[in-house]
């Protein structure tokens, strides 16, 4: 997991998916927890907990996924198949978060970093330092939120991960706007709006070029902002 989605923006997705996709994601659920019941408990078992769970909490089953998380854990601890033991500390990690208790949250993520880090797995370790960083800037301590997307960030661009680098920027630029700092958050958005673009993302991309032009609105730059959201609004139709 990257950027986690704030939790009033989750819930929204949630609520506005059609009938038919809570169908699928149901029938997928099934077919998962029968996967499971019918395998030989090995690391495939692990890996596909976590997708289950992470389709439970999708469904807002946040009890049973609880109980998925757990056991993944406990499966993985006695097989010694860390990246399993990942995985589950993570999936605890955003349990909590769901629940808003996000010191315990850090916790567990910072937790399923160190499993990362022992086994040099950049890609676990930039995702976890990603996720605390979220924790941290939730509750408004943007000193440490910064930190840890600093490190995530420096990972990503070492390892040529374009796409989690950009988010990892964009969760920057958020840190910058909350602070009032507009330049500095414009500097970091043309970034990510250029990664997007050569990504042709152009969902991410519009949503940079959006939020950089409110930063501009924020300088007084009101010109240049109309010239941002017209951008935005070219793009947001090639999405729809």
């Amino acid at each position: 997991m990257k950027r986690i989605i704030p939790l009033k923006l989750f819930f929204c997705c949630l609520f506005t998916l059609p009938w038919a996709a809570f169908s699928q994601s149901n029938h997928f659920i099934d077919s998962l927890k029968h996967s499971i019941a019918a395998s030989r408990q090995d690391s495939n078992t692990a890996v596909t907990m976590h997708y289950l769970f992470n389709k439970l909490v999708q469904a807002g089953e946040m009890k049973e996924a609880r109980a998925v998380s757990d056991s993944s854990l406990a499966l993985s601890e006695r097989l010694h198949f860390k990246r399993g033991i990942r995985f589950s500390l993570n999936n605890i990690g955003t349990w909590y978060y769901h629940k808003g208790n996000f010191n315990e949250a850090i916790r567990y993520y910072k937790q399923a970093y160190q499993i990362a880090k022992s086994v040099n797995g950049f890609m676990g370790m930039e995702g976890s330092l990603n996720n605390i960083g979220v924790m941290y800037m939730q509750q408004g301590i943007y000193d440490k939120a910064m930190d840890n997307f600093t490190q995530a960030a420096s990972i990503e661009e070492a390892h040529n991960l374009k796409s989690e680098y950009a988010n990892t920027l964009s969760n920057m630029a958020e840190i910058d706007q909350l602070e009032k700092e507009p330049a500095k958050a414009l500097e970091l958005l043309t970034k990510t709006a250029q990664v997007h673009s050569e990504l042709k993302d152009t969902s991410a991309w519009a949503i940079d070029i959006n939020h950089m032009g409110l930063n501009y609105k924020d300088l007084n730059q009101y010109e240049k902002a109309m010239d941002e959201f017209r951008h935005a609004l070219v793009l947001a139709v090639y999405v729809v």
